[in-house]
C-alpha cells in the first residue's frame, strides 16, 4: 500500500528542487571538474635541441640559468655527448663545470620533479650536491643533499620530489673542481583549469546571480499565503 501525504505537507525534498537549487548542483559538479583538470608531465632527455650553450635556454616549460660566482657563464652545454649510458644519465645530456650553479625556473609551479645527476668521480660522494626548492617568492621550501654512487668514471644519483608547488630549483655542487652531467628531467605542473570549463563555470555563476533576486521576491508571498485563514 502506498503512503499518503498529509494535506498541506510538502513532497520529498528531491521532488521540489527549484531551478536555482538544481543549477547550484550543476555548478558544483563543474567546479569539481574545473579543479581536477589534468596536468601534463614533461620528460626531457636533452635530445630535443642540438648542442648549444645552456644559460638562457627555455624548453617545454622550463628555463635554465647557469652562473659562476653570480655571473652568467657559457661553461655548461645542452645536448652534450661523452658520458655514455649510465643508470640515470645517458647521452645526450646537460654537461658543465661544478664551479657554477644550475637553476631551473618553471613556467608553471610543479608538484613533482626528478632528474638524474652524475659527477666525474670514481668514488662514492656524500653530500655531493644540494637541491634547493623555491616557492613563488624565491624562499626555500626545502634543501635536499644528494649522495652519489660510483659507476666506472662517474658517480651518480637520482633526485625525486613530490609535494608543495615548486617554482624553481637551484643546484649547487660541493666540489668545484669536477664536471657534472644532468639528464632525464621530469616535472609535473600543478593542475591548471581548462579554459572551456572555466568559461562554463563563470557563465553559470553569472546566470545564477541574475536568478537570485527573483527567488527572494517570491519568499514573502508564500509566507502571507500560509498566514491567511
Amino acid at each position: 500500500m502506498s503512503k499518503k501525504t498529509a494535506a498541506g505537507s510538502r513532497p520529498p525534498a528531491a521532488a521540489c528542487l527549484s531551478f536555482p537549487h538544481l543549477l547550484r548542483r550543476v555548478l558544483g559538479g563543474l567546479a569539481l571538474l574545473w579543479l581536477s583538470a589534468t596536468a601534463h608531465a614533461a620528460h626531457l632527455t636533452m635530445d630535443e635541441l642540438p648542442l648549444q650553450t645552456l644559460h638562457g635556454l627555455s624548453l617545454q616549460g622550463v628555463s635554465f640559468s647557469y652562473t659562476v660566482g653570480g655571473s652568467a657563464s657559457a661553461d655548461a652545454d645542452f645536448g652534450s655527448f661523452g658520458v655514455g649510458d649510465l643508470v640515470h644519465v645517458q647521452d645526450p645530456s646537460i654537461e658543465g663545470s661544478t664551479r657554477g650553479s644550475l637553476r631551473l625556473d618553471f613556467a608553471a609551479p610543479v608538484t613533482q620533479l626528478g632528474f638524474g645527476i652524475a659527477l666525474q668521480s670514481e668514488s662514492d660522494i656524500g653530500d655531493a650536491l644540494s637541491v634547493t626548492l623555491l616557492d613563488a617568492r624565491g624562499q626555500a621550501l626545502d634543501v635536499v643533499w644528494l649522495d652519489t654512487q660510483a659507476l666506472v668514471v662517474f658517480s651518480e644519483a637520482r633526485f625525486d620530489y613530490a609535494g608543495a608547488p615548486v617554482h624553481a630549483a637551484l643546484l649547487a655542487f660541493a666540489d668545484p673542481d669536477s664536471r657534472f652531467v644532468l639528464d632525464n628531467l621530469d616535472f609535473l605542473p600543478a593542475a591548471v583549469p581548462e579554459p572551456g570549463s572555466a568559461l562554463l563555470l563563470a557563465a553559470g555563476l553569472a546566470f545564477l546571480g541574475r536568478r537570485k533576486p527573483q527567488a527572494f521576491k517570491a519568499a514573502p508571498q508564500r509566507k502571507r499565503n500560509q498566514e491567511s485563514p
